[in-house]
């Protein structure tokens, strides 16, 4: 599914539709909008992707320090890329976060989740892109709808990520992880 690493990790396992990444420490993909700050280390496993596509799996990280995630990504360049993450953040809590970087990154805490696993799923259609999360892998809830052209569709990328910023490092396993070539039907609802 996956067969392409940016920033491989010292560990991973792998089998068909499952990942498990070894993320190290310091580890992160995020261009600060309030400083100068650029962290481009996280280890992402991706496939090339150009047109419509739709990716979806279960996220187990084993959270341990703030900011410590498993996400998908959506991958362009170094300025141009999406993160839709299961990330303990800096509240105290786990949930839903989407970071979309145009130049800088945003960065938007969503719905917390008290569940040690997540269904997440990505989806793009021309240049709209949709972000959704499930607990149960079977009803989607929006998180995101936005749009974001990208001058060359080629090179782009989509996969999962790993980070542990400040942490000592963070596993994540993905499982059942899913690739379409063409996008949800409909964009609100995720199905």
């Amino acid at each position: 599914m996956f067969h392409t690493w940016k920033n491989r990790p010292e560990s991973y396992t792998t089998d068909d539709n499952s990942v498990t990444i070894n993320a190290p420490e310091g580890t992160d993909y995020f261009n600060d909008p309030a400083s100068e700050l650029r962290k481009r280390n996280a280890p992402m496993f991706v496939r090339g992707v150009s047109g419509d596509f739709t990716v979806q799996g279960r996220v187990m990280p084993e959270f341990t320090s703030t900011f410590d995630a498993g996400a998908l990504v959506f991958y362009c360049s170094d300025e141009v890329w999406v993160k839709l993450a299961f990330e303990q953040t800096d509240m105290g809590d786990t949930s839903i976060v989407t970071v979309v970087t145009n130049g800088l990154s945003d960065d938007a805490n969503g719905e917390v989740v008290d569940d040690a696993e997540v269904y997440l799923k990505m989806t793009r259609r021309d240049d709209a892109i949709g972000l959704y999360y499930s607990v149960d892998g079977e009803r989607w809830r929006m998180v995101r709808l936005f749009s974001l052209p990208v001058p060359d569709r080629t090179a782009c990328y989509v996969g999962v990520s790993a980070q542990s910023p400040l942490g000592s490092g963070c596993t994540v396993r993905f499982t059942g992880i899913e690739f379409t070539d063409h996008s949800v039907e409909d964009l609100r609802s995720g199905v």
